[in-house]
């Protein structure tokens, strides 16, 4: 009896539907929808994206949109001026896409450097406490077989660009 409980509260768990934060999109200081955000992109004018608000302007958010805007994720797109469109205009394709790539290969360098440990590199030794209090250094185990699973969760942030 105990075991069909449980399969009961398992059924009934996978049946509740988790309700994601809505994604609201300021320009301007102004909401726009995910039709408008496509066309932009469409149209190659968007010049960046910041995801969260300051505590001001999530005061002033709040007031304009109501408390919708406490449970939503927040991202403020900045859009090329005209001028600018005119300028990137007059850049050839072959440059404008030459340069994206070179802003893809800095940043994946960037990234690579910034990792502690490369592909290749030995593991830094480190000692584990086993669930029984046994502690275990990983140079011991050298010559070995050895599985690390490393296992974290993560959870979006529901407030301001935390």
């Amino acid at each position: 009896m105990l075991a069909i409980f449980t399969a009961k509260i398992s059924a009934n768990a996978q049946e509740q539907k988790q309700d994601k934060p809505a994604l609201m999109y300021i320009v301007n200081g102004e909401e726009i929808s995910d039709a408008q955000v496509q066309e932009l992109s469409k149209n190659n004018r968007i010049k960046g994206m910041r995801k969260g608000v300051s505590d001001e302007e999530k005061a002033a958010l709040v007031k304009k949109y109501g408390e919708r805007v406490n449970s939503s994720y927040i991202a403020v797109l900045t859009l090329y001026s005209d001028e600018e469109m005119a300028e990137r205009a007059k850049i050839p394709a072959q440059i404008v896409e030459a340069q994206n790539k070179a802003a893809v290969t800095q940043k994946e360098k960037l990234e690579k450097e910034s990792t502690v440990i490369q592909v290749g590199d030995t593991a830094p030794d480190f000692i584990v406490e086993m669930l029984n209090g046994q502690k275990v250094r990983l140079s011991d185990l050298k010559g070995k077989v050895v599985l690390v699973n490393f296992w974290a969760t993560w959870c979006a942030p529901l407030h301001d660009g935390v």
